[in-house]
């Protein structure tokens, strides 16, 4: 019996080593009350033979115990290194979206800072061209285009005719953006089938080339461009500009949007400023600018001249005989004809060049970033075109001939008084020489 008990004390210690005692004694207790209380053996052997048969019977189970118990605390770790990459994964998902947001909110700040700054720069600017640099610099900033065109078109008018230069920006690099002026005539293919497309609706809209065809279906996509964007402007129920953006990202059409509309208030505040001005620096007779103005405008373009290292030249232009004109045909026949010459220089210079009334019958005009040899070319093609068109004065058709004196910036002088001082000497040389010719200050007559 004591041996019996030895035996199965020696097992118990033996299986229960390094951590598992509690397993085993708990396997050997059960082992042996099982065998003592219900088998037979137990019976007949007594408690401890029972304890030790039960160790042999039972005592295989406590490998298998722990095995389990290791197993499901193993699937409990599984489980838990589970649940925290859920987390993790969650974490980085939200860790992105608030980057994104941030991101998002940076480049709203950016925006609203940049269309601050453009506004309180715009509401101190008198002209078109400065109005869209303006917007080149700071849009330029907030917005990612690769290509922006603002086309100005006349209110109220049929067809939405342009009016004034195409002014546009091309981004040169991240920081360099490029501007590029072209006259009303030279419009871009899908610069054209988008003013024929707004006279339709007036939506802001962003296409990619693929949607094209359904949205403008007689656009004519640029090659270089990847999507296209513009925004409609108008004032008071009237149109009265486009803008067009490539390579615009979608997400950015509402930015741009607010842009818009902050040039289309600018932009009638500057119009409504243009025609207040015509009315006090216009001439009522020929609709040129007078004298004042045109000497106040000239030093501006030549301190402009000055900076960029830009010619310019003044053309002085006399009636010939008009005095005598006024004489024989009388007064009414005499405005007439400045009216007629008036409209001659408008048509026969560029729109960035200064025409006005000098007094009587002169005129003068200034030519920008033109030499000496072309602002003669240009003087010869005024006379040219006076002399050929014969002006009609109620009943009578009347010849009429003009004499031109011409001198440069800053060829012949720096000041603007000193340049209308030496076109008139040339404009005398030129009366001198049989009317009807131009001559350069400095130049032999012809």
């Amino acid at each position: 019996m004591y041996g019996s008990l030895m035996l199965w004390l020696a097992l118990a210690i033996s299986l229960s080593g390094l951590g598992r005692w509690k397993a085993a004694l708990t396997v050997v207790a059960a082992g042996g009350a099982w065998l003592w209380l219900w088998h037979p053996a137990g019976i007949a052997w007594g408690w401890p033979e029972s304890c030790a048969l039960g160790l042999l019977l039972g005592g295989g189970l406590a490998p298998w115990t722990h095995h389990q118990q290791r197993a499901q605390a193993l699937r409990g770790h599984r489980q838990r290194l589970e649940e925290l990459q859920q987390v993790y994964r969650d974490g980085q998902e939200r860790l992105e979206q608030l980057t994104r947001d941030n991101l998002s909110t940076e480049q709203r700040i950016t925006g609203l800072i940049e269309l601050y700054q453009f506004t309180k720069e715009a509401s101190m600017l008198l002209r078109v061209p400065e109005l869209f640099r303006a917007l080149q610099e700071h849009a330029g900033r907030s917005l990612p285009y690769g290509h922006m065109s603002f086309i100005q078109v006349a209110a109220g008018s049929p067809g939405l005719s342009v009016q004034g230069a195409i002014l546009s920006s091309r981004r040169a690099t991240e920081e360099r953006q490029e501007l590029v002026q072209r006259e009303a005539d030279e419009l871009l293919p899908h610069e054209r089938a988008l003013l024929a497309h707004v006279q339709r609706s007036t939506a802001a809209v962003w296409i990619c080339a693929a949607d094209a065809a359904t949205v403008v279906p007689d656009l004519p996509w640029p090659a270089d461009q990847s999507s296209l964007a513009w925004v409609p402007l108008s004032a008071e129920g009237q149109p009265i500009g486009l803008l067009i953006f490539g390579d615009l990202a979608q997400e950015f059409l509402p930015q741009a949007i607010i842009i818009g509309r902050q040039l289309a208030l600018q932009l009638q505040r500057v119009l409504l400023y243009q025609q207040v001005e015509a009315l006090a620096v216009t001439d009522g007779l020929t609709k040129l600018s007078v004298r004042r103005h045109f000497l106040d405008r000239g030093r501006e373009e030549l301190i402009r001249a000055r900076r960029h290292h830009h010619p310019v030249s003044l053309l002085l232009i006399d009636i010939d005989h008009f005095k005598q004109l006024n004489d024989q045909h009388g007064h009414l026949a005499g405005d007439v004809v400045l009216r007629s010459v008036a409209a001659i220089l408008k048509a026969t210079v560029r729109e960035i060049d200064m025409v006005a009334r000098y007094g009587g019958e002169e005129f003068v005009a200034l030519l920008v970033e033109t030499d000496r040899p072309r602002a003669v070319q240009a003087a010869q093609r005024i006379r040219a075109a006076v002399a050929r068109e014969p002006l009609r004065a109620y009943d009578e058709v009347l010849a009429v001939t003009v004499s031109i004196g011409v001198a440069a910036f800053p060829d012949d002088s720096e000041e603007l008084a000193e340049l209308v001082d030496l076109a008139d000497q040339a404009l005398y040389q030129a009366k001198a020489a049989g009317r009807n010719c131009v001559i350069a200050y400095g130049q032999p007559a012809p």
